[in-house]
This record gives C-alpha cells, structure tokens and sequence, in this order.
C-alpha cells in the first residue's frame, strides 16, 4: 500500500476534488482516506472524541510521511464528514488546531 500511496500521490496527471476551503486533493487519496474510515468503523465508539489520524491508525498515518499529506488527508475527511458521507461531527476540542470529530 505505501508505494500505491506514493505513486498516486506523486502523480501530476491525476484527477483531483475540491474540498472545503478552496482546497483540492487527489482523488485516488480521497478515496483512501474514506476506505481507511470506512474499516475502522465498527470500533468506534458512542461519545468518544476522534482525530482523523485515530481513526485511520498509526501504520496509515505513517505511510502519508509528510505533514503536508497527512494535513491533505485530513481536508479530505473534514470534506466527508462536511458531505455527510461518515456519522460523525466537527467538535471545538481545546484549542487544537486539529479537528476532532465524534459520532452524531
């Protein structure tokens, strides 16, 4: 899975999505995001605060290798959750500049 991620993140004729914010993002990275999300599904828990990278867990979080695609990665589900594609809400959590979401 790293190279595929690397390859489809490396890829300058790739097809792209915009996202909240004016962003965009590949649309091979979008996909994974919401694939990793979706496999990690039925371990989330009612009343617990995630971040995208608990969700997705260490190993995802670690093939994204940079901050710039780990911060991509997580405009891509903050879209999702914005689309109403995942059950989940944006919650203030402290004052972390990461989002922070739990189940509605």
């Amino acid at each position: 899975m790293t190279q595929i991620l690397k390859n489809k993140l490396g890829s300058k004729s790739q097809k792209t999505i915009e996202l909240l914010g004016g962003y965009t993002a590949p649309v091979a990275l979008y996909e994974i995001v919401a694939k990793q999300v979706e496999d990690a599904m039925h371990q989330v828990q009612v009343g617990k605060i995630y971040t995208l990278e608990e969700l997705c867990g260490d190993e995802f979080w670690l093939i994204l290798e940079t901050p710039n695609n780990q911060r991509m990665a997580g405009r891509c589900f903050a879209h999702m959750v914005d689309q109403g594609r995942f059950p989940f809400e944006f919650i203030q959590y402290k004052n972390s500049k990461t989002k922070h979401y739990i189940l509605r």
